[in-house]
C-alpha cells in the first residue's frame, strides 16, 4: 500500500490519529521532495533504506522515490537472531539477509540507493546492482543535506513500524492469554 491509501484506510476505519500521522509524514516528505525538485530537476530514482532494532527484531523501512516523488513506502520485519546469532547486527548482515534478496526479485532497480551506514563491500554491491539494472547504480551513505533528512525520515518510519508491531504483538499475546483462561474455565465447568 502506498501512504495515501494507508491514510484513507485509517480514516475510513475511524483511526484518525494514525491517519493524521501519515498525513503529516506525507506533508514532510512532499516538502523535502518539492525543495529537491527545484534544486535538482534531474533527480535520480532513489531507494532509501533504514532500520530500527527492537526486541530481537529488525524493522526495515524502504522509501521508493521515482521521478522526484515518493512512489511507495514498504516495511519489513526480520528476526535479528536469524541474521546474526551473536545479537550484534551490522549493515552488511542486513544487506545479506534482506537487501540483496530483495533486489534479486525487484522489477525496478533505482539509479541510487541510500543506506544509513557504510558497508565494506560497497564496490561489490554497486557492481551487483549495476549488473541487475544494466547500468550504473550508486550506493550512498549521506551524513548531511537533504538525502540525510530523507534517510532520517525513513529511520523514523522504521521506528513507527516497530511501535505498531509492538502493539499488535501485545494484543495477540493478550488475546492468547484470554483464550487460555477461557479454556481453563471451560475445563472446570465440565
Amino acid at each position: 500500500k502506498n501512504l495515501k491509501e494507508q491514510m484513507a484506510s485509517y480514516a475510513a476505519n475511524k483511526k484518525f490519529e494514525q491517519a493524521a500521522r501519515i498525513r503529516d509524514k506525507l506533508a514532510a516528505i512532499s516538502d523535502i521532495l518539492e525543495h529537491q525538485k527545484v534544486s535538482d530537476p534531474e533527480r535520480e530514482d532513489t531507494d532509501i533504506f533504514n532500520y530500527h532494532i527492537e526486541a530481537s527484531r529488525i524493522f526495515v523501512a524502504l522509501f521508493l522515490i521515482r521521478g522526484g516523488k515518493l512512489l511507495n513506502q514498504e516495511n519489513f520485519m526480520l528476526d535479528a537472531f536469524e541474521v546474526d546469532k551473536k545479537g550484534e547486527i551490522s549493515m552488511e548482515e542486513i544487506m545479506e539477509a534482506f537487501i540483496n534478496p530483495y533486489y534479486e526479485k525487484a522489477a525496478d532497480i533505482p539509479k541510487e540507493i541510500l543506506l544509513p551506514e557504510e558497508i565494506q563491500d560497497r564496490e561489490l554491491f554497486e557492481s551487483f546492482m549495476s549488473k541487475l539494472k544494466g547500468q550504473k547504480v550508486r550506493i550512498l551513505f549521506p551524513k548531511r543535506g537533504e538525502k540525510n533528512i530523507l534517510l532520517e525520515l525513513c529511520r523514523k518510519n522504521a521506528e513507527h513500524f516497530a511501535a505498531q508491531s509492538r502493539i499488535r504483538f501485545m494484543a495477540a499475546a493478550a488475546e492468547s492469554e484470554r483464550e487460555d483462561d477461557l479454556t481453563q474455565h471451560a475445563g472446570l465447568l465440565v
